[in-house]
């Protein structure tokens, strides 16, 4: 929709600071790709998004957990 629609994604999260205390972190607006082609547009920003996901991840890694399989079973395979 973002791409369609030429709307902003903002990235953001929900950083835990202690009991009950919470801070919510937003992020500038990610630059949305326009190459002409929609499909490389996508996968440009879907891998921009899940770059950004990994950042945070790697910062402070025991603050995510994952309740489900975020990647189809054919990824987990060796």
């Amino acid at each position: 929709m973002a791409l369609r629609y030429r709307c902003p994604v903002i990235p953001g999260y929900v950083m835990r600071l202690g009991p009950a205390r919470l801070r919510v972190v937003v992020e500038a607006p990610l630059t949305l790709p326009d190459t002409g082609n929609k499909q490389e547009d996508t996968r440009l920003l879907t891998q921009a998004i899940n770059d950004r996901l990994e950042s945070w991840i790697r910062q402070k890694p025991q603050s995510w957990l994952w309740l489900h399989r975020r990647w189809p079973k054919s990824c987990y395979r060796a």
